[in-house]
């Protein structure tokens, strides 16, 4: 791994600080990475955008890329809800394996619904998203799935048959006949067709893949 100044800057754009503790963690994140550029171990290397540059290598890239992890761990963990809410959380997910134990791993947003904030928990087979405002899951794949075989079932059948088998694990009070369901196609894209579930307070996204 190589760590440049630049690389760092486009790290923290991306990570939107919510408090001074979140925006110190990062300034003093980037002070270490300067001082290792001047001190470290470094390698010239000419890049066609940006020319010559310094990257970190060996033991000293080694360094920063375990600091920038403690890092990120710590404002994953300020950015958390409280012990007590994610325990509940964890709690609920025992309902679909009991032999399993899930583990918080981070805040996410999703790309179908604008504003919607989602808790990511892994177990050693599932990844589970679950809205934050209703404490419901709405999404769940295997951990190790690679979303690199496009081919299968893309039907309006097969979606419906996902949709009423995650309902009936994770919501059995909802019939899913009952809902509003909507499907949406996409073109030329990985996921050709999106079934969307609304209910009152729930809202279920199924991708064709």
């Amino acid at each position: 791994m190589t760590l440049t100044q630049t690389e760092v800057g486009k790290a923290q754009s991306t990570i939107n600080p919510k408090n001074e503790k979140i925006a110190s963690l990062l300034s003093s994140f980037d002070v270490a990475v300067q001082e290792e550029v001047k001190t470290g171990e470094t390698e010239k290397v000419t890049d066609p955008k940006f020319g010559d540059r310094l990257v970190l290598i060996n033991s000293s890239a080694n360094k920063m890329e375990k600091l920038w992890n403690n890092t990120l761990q710590a404002i994953i963990d300020l950015e958390a809800r409280n012990a007590d809410e994610r325990n509940e959380t964890i709690k609920n997910l025992k309902t679909v394996n009991d032999n399993e134990k899930s583990t918080y791993q981070d805040k996410r947003h999703t790309p179908y619904k604008k504003g919607k904030v989602l808790e990511v928990y892994n177990s050693d087979q599932f990844s589970y998203s679950v809205d934050i405002s209703t404490n419901s899951v709405i999404e769940i794949f295997p951990v190790n799935e690679i979303f690199s075989d496009i081919a299968g079932d893309r039907s309006e059948e097969y979606l419906l048959k996902r949709a009423n088998e995650f309902i009936y694990k994770f919501a059995p009070e909802l019939d899913v006949q009952q809902l509003h369901l909507v499907i949406a196609r996409k073109v030329n894209i990985r996921f050709p067709k999106v079934l969307h579930i609304y209910s009152q307070s729930n809202e279920f996204i199924f991708l064709s893949i």
